[in-house]
C-alpha cells in the first residue's frame, strides 16, 4: 500500500483507523510505504513544531496493527523545506510481521534528493552491507569493579522521549557505549597494572640472589603475582569465550 498521509492530525486518525480495518479483514502480506507526514520521536525533526499527541496517535497505530519498521540506511532525514534549515523523517516502510519473517534482512536506503524536497527511497532486500559490528559482552567483564555501576548509573539518568521501541533502542545504545568506555579504561589500567606488578617481582627476584625476603617482601611479592595471575585468567576466560563466539564450541 502506498500512502500519502493528510496534514491535519484528525485527518490522520482517520487514516490509521482505515488502514487498521483493512489489514483486519485482508489476510495477505502487507507493505505499507510512502509519506506519512509524521514522525516517530523528537529526533526525526529539526527547526519543525513537535506534536506529541500525533507522534503517540501514530506509535499507538503501528502497534495496534503490528506493524515492523526496517532501518533506514543513507540519510536520517527524508524531507526538506526552507532550504534545509527544517529537516524531518517523514517517509518510511511499515510492514507485517509474516513479511518480517520472511525477509528480516530487507533495509530502506535514501538517495540523493537533488531539487526535490523527498529523498527517494530504495527497498534492498540483498545483504550487501551487514551493517555495524555486533556488540558482543563476555562473562569474564561480570567479575572486573565499575561495570555494575556504570550500567546503573546510564539506566537510572537515562530520559527519552518517544515511543517504547525507539526508547529501548537509544537505551541500549547509551548502555553499549558506557560498556564499551569502561572496558577501554579497564583495559589500560590492567595493561598498568600489570606492567606494575612484574616490575616489583622482578626487583624482588633480584634481591632474592643476595638475601632472604623480609615477611612484608614475601608479602608483596604473593600479592602483586596473584594480582597478574588474576588478570591472565580474565583475560584467557575472554578469549575463550570470543573464540566460541567467532567459531562455534567445536567441545561436543
Amino acid at each position: 500500500m502506498n500512502v500519502y498521509a493528510p496534514q491535519s492530525a484528525s485527518s490522520k486518525r482517520a487514516l490509521w483507523a482505515h488502514i487498521k480495518d483493512l489489514k483486519a479483514s485482508r489476510g495477505v502480506i502487507w507493505i505499507i510505504l510512502g509519506d506519512f507526514n509524521q514522525v516517530r520521536s523528537v529526533e526525526e525533526k529539526r527547526n519543525c513544531v513537535f506534536d506529541p499527541v500525533s507522534v503517540a496517535d501514530f506509535s499507538s497505530f503501528i502497534y495496534e496493527v503490528n506493524l515492523a519498521e526496517y532501518l533506514m540506511n543513507g540519510s536520517k532525514f527524508t524531507r526538506w523545506l526552507d532550504g534545509g534549515n527544517k529537516m524531518s523523517k517523514l517517509d518510511r516502510m511499515l510492514v507485517c510481521d509474516k513479511f518480517w519473517g520472511l525477509w528480516p534482512t530487507v533495509t530502506l536506503r535514501t538517495l540523493p534528493r537533488n531539487l526535490s524536497g523527498h529523498c527517494p527511497l530504495v527497498f534492498i532486500t540483498t545483504s550487501t552491507d551487514f551493517g555495524s559490528i555486533p556488540f558482543k559482552f563476555f562473562n569474564a567483564w561480570l567479575s572486573k569493579p565499575g561495570l555494575d555501576t556504570a550500567v546503573r548509573s546510564t539506566v537510572t539518568s537515562f530520559n527519552f522521549y518517544g515511543p517504547h521501541d525507539v526508547s529501548l533502542a537509544e537505551k541500549l545504545r547509551c548502555i553499549k557505549k558506557v560498556v564499551k568506555e569502561w572496558n577501554n579504561k579497564t583495559k589500560k589500567e590492567e595493561n598498568v597494572s600489570l606492567s606494575t606488578s612484574a616490575e616489583v617481582i622482578k626487583k624482588l627476584d633480584l634481591l632474592c640472589e643476595i638475601r632472604d625476603l623480609s615477611e612484608a617482601e614475601k608479602s608483596d611479592y604473593m600479592e602483586y603475582k596473584n594480582n597478574i595471575n588474576m588478570i591472565n585468567d580474565s583475560r584467557v576466560n575472554e578469549l575463550q569465550q570470543k573464540s566460541q563466539v567467532r567459531f562455534g564450541d567445536r567441545r561436543g
